[in-house]
Order: C-alpha cells, then sequence, then structure tokens
C-alpha cells in the first residue's frame, strides 16, 4: 500500500491538549508562510470534548502557522512517523491574534525582559513531569523502587531515544510516587523554547506508549482518593547575562558570594519555618486528594512556595528539604 507522508501542525490549548491539523508533508515549505486555516472557538475545545461558551462563535478566519524552531520527527520502527510542529494563531493580516497561547508567553517574556533590563535577568525554565504509564500493574510498596523502574520494560530507554531525536536533552527518569507513576525530567532552556519542550516532551511520552501499546496519561488525577500528577512542575532560577552557559554544580558557591541570593534565601526559609511550625499550610497548599499532593498525614503537604520558586529554591513536598535552583550567574 502507497503511503505519502503527513505533518501536523498544532497548538497546545487552554486544556492543555495539542490540536491541529495535518497536511501533505510536499506542502510544508507554502504551509510555513500560510499555515492552515482555523477559527477561533478552536481553543474552548474542553479536555471533555464539547466546545462550552466562546465568544468567537464559527465566524473569523484564523491562520495556524508552523513555527520551524519547534520541528519534530521522529521515526519509528512500527508505523508512521512524529512529525509535528507547534505553531502560532494568527489573523489573516499575518498579526498575532490577541488570544494565541505562545503570544500570550511571548508579551509574558516581553514584559520581563522590560523589567528586568537594569539586572540583566531572565528566566531558564526546566520541567519535570509525573505521568501514570498504564504498561505496568500497580504494586504497593514499588514507589521509587528499582522494581518499578524494571517492569516498564523499554519504555523508558525508548522514551529517552525519542526525546533526543525530537531535540530534547533528557535529564533523568524514574519511577515517582504514585501507582504506576513515573517522572521524566530535561534539561533547562530560556524563554518560549523551555515551554515548547514541555509540550513536547508530553507528546513524546504519549506515541511510545502508543507504539507499545500502552499510554501515558497526565491527567492532574486519575483516583479521587490517589495521588495526582504534577504535570508541569517547574523549577525556575534566575539567570544573568546573555551568554548561553548553564551550570548546576557552581549554584552553592554562587549563593556563599552573592549577598543577594543569601538573604532573600534566609527571609524565604524563616517564613516556611515559622508557618510549619504553626502547622498552618504554606501558600497554594495541596490537599490530599486533591491532586500532585504525596499523602504524608497527619500534617498536610504544602506545594513549593511560590516565593521560593522564584528564587529558585524547590521544597521537596514529603521532607521540607531545600533544592538549588537550576540556574547560572555569569
Amino acid at each position: 500500500m502507497k503511503r505519502e507522508p503527513l505533518v501536523f501542525v498544532g497548538t497546545c490549548d487552554l486544556a492543555g491538549l495539542v490540536r491541529g491539523k495535518g497536511f501533505p508533508a510536499a506542502e510544508l515549505p507554502r504551509r510555513l508562510r500560510q499555515g492552515v486555516g482555523l477559527t477561533g472557538s478552536n481553543l474552548m475545545l474542553s479536555p471533555f470534548g464539547p466546545i462550552y461558551d466562546t465568544p468567537f462563535g464559527t465566524e473569523g478566519d484564523l491562520m495556524l502557522v508552523p513555527d520551524p524552531a519547534t520541528k519534530v520527527e521522529v521515526e519509528f520502527d512500527d508505523g508512521a512517523a512524529e512529525r509535528f510542529y507547534l505553531g502560532d494563531i494568527l489573523t489573516t493580516q499575518e498579526q498575532p491574534w490577541e488570544c494565541c497561547p505562545r503570544h500570550f508567553l511571548r508579551r509574558a517574556l516581553a514584559a520581563l525582559n522590560e523589567c528586568g533590563k537594569t539586572a540583566g535577568l531572565t528566566v531558564l525554565a526546566a520541567f519535570e513531569q509525573e505521568f501514570v504509564y498504564t504498561g505496568v500493574e500497580d504494586r504497593p510498596g514499588a514507589t521509587y523502587a528499582l522494581d518499578a523502574y524494571r517492569r516498564q520494560g523499554i519504555f523508558g530507554e525508548s522514551y529517552m531515544a525519542a526525546l533526543r531525536e525530537a531535540g530534547l536533552t533528557p535529564d533523568s527518569f524514574l519511577p515517582e510516587y504514585g501507582a504506576r507513576q513515573y517522572e521524566v525530567t530535561i534539561e533547562p532552556s530560556r524563554g518560549l523554547r523551555a515551554a515548547d519542550e514541555a509540550v513536547i516532551q508530553r507528546e513524546m511520552a504519549r506515541a511510545v506508549a502508543h507504539r507499545l501499546g500502552n499510554r501515558a496519561i497526565f491527567a492532574p488525577i486519575l483516583d479521587p482518593d490517589g495521588v495526582g500528577n504534577g504535570t508541569l512542575g517547574a523549577d525556575l532560577g534566575q539567570y544573568r547575562g546573555a551568554g548561553s552557559r548553564r551550570q548546576h554544580s557552581r549554584v552553592p558557591d554562587l549563593w556563599r558570594r552573592r549577598g543577594l541570593w543569601r538573604r532573600r534565601g534566609a527571609t524565604v526559609q524563616r517564613r516556611i519555618s515559622r508557618r510549619r511550625r504553626r502547622g498552618e499550610p504554606l501558600p497554594g497548599a495541596r490537599r490530599p486528594g486533591l491532586g500532585g499532593g504525596r499523602r504524608h498525614p497527619p500534617r498536610p503537604l504544602a506545594a513549593p512556595d511560590p516565593r521560593a520558586q522564584f528564587l529558585g529554591f524547590e521544597r521537596d513536598r514529603a521532607r521540607g528539604r531545600r533544592h538549588p535552583p537550576i540556574a547560572a550567574l555569569a
């Protein structure tokens, strides 16, 4: 049977799903300029299927234009390759549509750069993403265990290879706390690319699991009494200078040398300690059963303090440990 290669262009919508259209690969040069047609209501699809109330209706023409920097082409031994781009939603006048998710982020990054001109600060982001892999059975007591790592078979190795072929740099793959739950992290990137890589990271997990006859599920929680998936737990750090060097090992030394980091870190730690002594939840605390929080009764566990995240700390949800940021000051 003859086959003609197809390419998919999509946008990660407000439900966190990549939606778009496919077209023949032979038309790629034209599609990189003109994109594919879209209506505003496409962005209003819910994760459960229906389109809820939308101000856009079915009127108006938009273009979903592939971004060449997001090209993903990963070959698999069996079946079709993964060929897709993430795209920008433009008007027919080739201007960014005000509700385009990627344009939201571009505007935020531009505002950050404007505010940080004097200090020269931008944000480096790396994402750790938890998901449920259906190719293993739930076995109590296998949390973080070699047993859970072993039973996923070739999924982890195939996933790491797919990430690298897609242009990402894998950092770690591990069994997590929840039933059949795993976590993957990648190396940090800057700006819009960090968000694009988070999307590609999820889609590669789904692609590999699909070819193994299983699913990688990133839903926030599958069982109301279970443990949720932290689908986008970001470690954020401040980055000084225009250089591209990214170093992890120097961060503790930099903390000691930079009084700013030391003072801010100490302030955050004191506030967190006071709240914990009084038994108060931290801002954005996660309650057991609502997803994303691990169950360590009787004390309610908290998500990373937003202030601490901004400074590059991530509070360990189980033991209150502090992790260094993924950042460098150059």
